[in-house]
Order: structure tokens, then sequence, then C-alpha cells
């Protein structure tokens, strides 16, 4: 059974046991409806058998997932479209409670699946009906199909992800190199300076135009140096 917290969501397991005449489910406050619907269909049909209240139980917990997915896929759907307009923490966090919820869906679906396959294996299902082994197999396929939906829908999310967390890297390494090639664009005027600074005998010590001359000869390294990490960056996009 699903449970939702806020935008996650976590499932709650529902246990039956068949005892002779005796049909026993287990739930809690917030699978309480399972206990209804049993009630609802023992009501409207009570010369159905013990098995197949349990799988047509089963057939409407299983089903009760899907819808749980739809609104999953739509609510990644949006996140998306505002992530392409901007990358906030706020969404993206939200991409992450989806992607958290998302785990324990597919893992209860996979659980669903695999326990309806393993009571094929079992002395009882010898001892089934024929409408019963189809009851059993219309749960089975839609169980299947349900685990096909929720690992297609991980493996999207798990994508998108991926995307936008490949973007932000790229968007830091591009800020990093931005501000190191600034950094040693600003070095270069220091160091001129710097030297041309000292206490001693220097050239252009008694020129009027010494100053423009030391600017002049900061730019030009500047520049040399800029073209010099350009063209290195071009190489290294190309390769």
């Amino acid at each position: 059974m699903i449970k939702k917290y806020s935008e996650r969501y976590e499932t709650t397991p529902v246990a039956f046991i068949v005892k002779q005449n005796e049909l026993y489910s287990f739930t809690t406050a917030k699978t309480a409806y399972v206990t209804e619907f049993i009630e609802g269909l023992i009501t409207r049909k009570p010369d159905l058998s013990r098995l197949s209240l349990i799988f047509k139980t089963l057939y409407q917990i299983v089903g009760a997932f899907f819808p749980v997915i739809k609104e999953i896929d739509k609510k990644r759907l949006i996140l998306t479209e505002k992530l392409k307009t901007k990358t906030t923490n706020r969404n993206l966090l939200e991409l992450s409670d989806l992607g958290m919820g998302l785990v324990y869906l597919v893992n209860a679906t996979q659980q669903n699946s695999l326990l309806l396959a393993q009571l094929k294996k079992l002395s009882i299902y010898r001892s089934l009906t024929e409408n019963e082994r189809e009851e059993l197999e219309d749960v089975e396929i839609e169980a299947d199909q349900l685990v096909a939906m929720a690992n297609l829908s991980d493996q999207i999310l798990g994508q998108v992800s991926e995307t936008y967390n490949n973007l932000l890297n790229n968007n830091l390494n591009d800020t990093m190199r931005l501000l190191t090639i600034w950094s040693l664009l600003l070095t270069v005027p220091t160091i001129v300076t710097g030297f041309f600074g000292m206490n001693v005998l220097l050239p252009f010590k008694d020129s009027p135009f010494g100053w423009l001359i030391i600017i002049f000869i900061s730019m030009f390294l500047s520049i040399g140096l800029l073209m010099t990490i350009l063209k290195r960056i071009k190489r290294d996009n190309m390769k």
C-alpha cells in the first residue's frame, strides 16, 4: 500500500492469512480501505471463495499504484520545465524527493510481482478453480505492467537528475575557469607595477611617459596571456 508524506511516497505491506474457512487481513489505519473493499465484495458477492476475495483485493491494490506513478510523471514534467527556466535548489530538492519516493514504489511493485509469481509454485495453486486461476493471471499481468511502468519512470527520472547534475557541474567548471582567467590576467599588472615600484634605478624612471609605457607593457602581456589561454581552451574543446 502507498502512503504520501508531503511530496514523498512510502509503501506499507498488507498481509492475508487463509485458515480453513476463514480469511484474515492485516492492515493499518492508512490501509484500512483494503478491509472495507473486502467487506464490500462480500456484501455484493457473498458466494465468492476466499481466494477469489484475495485475488480481487490484490488486483485493487496493484491498480492503486498506477495513478501514483502517473502523478509522479506529471510532477516530473512540471519540474523539468521549471528547471529549464531556472535551476533552483528548491526545484532540485523536489526532484530528489520524487526520486526517493519512486525508489519505494519500484521496490514495492517488484515485490508484488515476485509474490504473485511464487504463488504458482505453491501446492495451493493446483487446487485453484479455473476462475481463480484466471483471476490470478489477471493480477499477475497487471503487476508485470506496473513493474515495467515504474521502472521506466525511475529510469527517466534518473536520467533527468543526471542531466541536471552534469549541467551544474559544467556551469561550475565554467565559473571556476572564468575566475582563474581573471586571476591570471590581474596578476600581470601586479607583477609589472611591483617591478617598477622597486626603489632602484629602473628604465623609464625619468620619462614623462613612463606610466603610459608601464600600462602598455601590462596590457600587452595581459592580452598575450589571454590569447594563449583562449587558444588552449579552444584546442581542448576540439579534442
